[in-house]
């Protein structure tokens, strides 16, 4: 696994929690809707499965620190902050990660490496993940998004 950032933002404030919401513009181009308050001691999540890498089983990722593991265990990555959201809401194989640091800085990440198996290829196309991406601002069914 080859995890990396791709976009950073510095928001230029403190921030305590992040909601993340895929989006689709009018022109149907795609977008990331980020919410963020200074409430630093709400804890909307703990830990969250993702595919990252596309193999069709869930890694799973750590909300208050980011540290990713494998099905086995195994430590992969860390994201370097607490995590706001976890789908497939880029162009590229695998689900995704918005993680956030509470110096304002908020991060998108991917697996470089990963491959959409027909698992997960299928996961992606199903009606109730993509209508579950539409409504994860609330923080409650994250876990709806990564196909449990």
């Amino acid at each position: 696994m080859n995890l990396q950032a791709v976009t950073t933002i510095d928001l230029k404030q403190q921030i305590g929690q992040l909601r993340a919401v895929p989006v689709r513009l009018e022109n149907a181009e795609r977008a990331m809707l980020l919410i963020y308050a200074a409430d630093f001691e709400t804890d909307p999540y703990r830990t969250l499965p993702v595919d990252l890498n596309g193999d069709g089983y869930h890694e799973l990722v750590y909300q208050h620190d980011g540290i990713t593991i494998d099905r086995h265990g195994q430590p992969q990555g860390s994201v370097n902050g607490e995590v706001a959201q976890v789908s497939k809401f880029l162009d590229h194989p695998g689900e995704h990660i918005v993680s956030f640091r509470r110096d304002g800085f908020v991060q998108f990440w991917l697996d470089a490496n990963a491959q959409d198996s027909p698992q997960a290829q299928q996961r992606f196309q199903q009606a109730t993940y993509q209508t579950n991406q539409s409504l994860s601002a609330v923080g409650y069914n994250l876990t709806l998004l990564t196909g449990l």
